[in-house]
């Protein structure tokens, strides 16, 4: 009986601490953003893999579109940062949310509206210039969530969140 519960109390203390409320919350935003990120060059490769045709144009549209949309219902899902500038954070995200929404229409006109070898190329360079837009408003979003996290919660939790560490390092530059 003393050996169980020896034995116990020494594995209580083994457990890893409970992570803080804003680093999970950085941690599903960044995994949200790499599942993103890796949806769509999965898409992109499937077209240049697939050959080009109008239905791999379309099949890959629908999985970008799929992934887009993804994205900004799990991140409507995270809620507010759990910050004392979470209000101000939660308006960057929504402003990010309209953005990534109006790039999904985008997306579905462009290849909606292809036909012909002229309108599938210009789906082409209409969907991979929306691609690299929503890229660059994520990069600018996660920089103005910096500058609006005057005490640095966000910050620390980003760099101490695994999903982020990736992330972190493409868009410091």
């Amino acid at each position: 009986m003393i050996v169980a519960v020896a034995v116990a109390a020494a594995g209580c203390g083994s457990s890893k601490p409970k992570e803080d409320p804003t680093t999970q919350w950085a941690n599903s935003l960044c995994t949200s953003a790499t599942t993103w990120e890796d949806s769509i060059t999965s898409a992109a490769n499937s077209v240049k893999n697939g050959g080009f045709s109008q239905s791999s144009l379309r099949k890959a549209s629908n999985d970008i579109q799929d992934a887009t949309k993804t994205l900004v219902s799990d991140v409507r899902k995270l809620g507010r940062p759990p910050t004392k500038a979470g209000a101000q954070e939660q308006q960057a995200i929504d402003n990010l949310q309209n953005e990534i929404d109006d790039g999904v229409q985008k997306i579905q006109d462009a290849t909606n509206n292809a036909s012909g070898a002229t309108g599938m190329l210009n789906a082409v360079s209409t969907v991979t210039a929306t691609i690299a837009t929503i890229g660059d408003e994520i990069k600018a979003t996660y920089k103005q969530l910096q500058s609006i996290d005057t005490t640095g919660e966000l910050q620390t939790a980003f760099q101490q969140a695994d999903a982020c560490k990736s992330f972190t390092k493409t868009t410091t530059s």
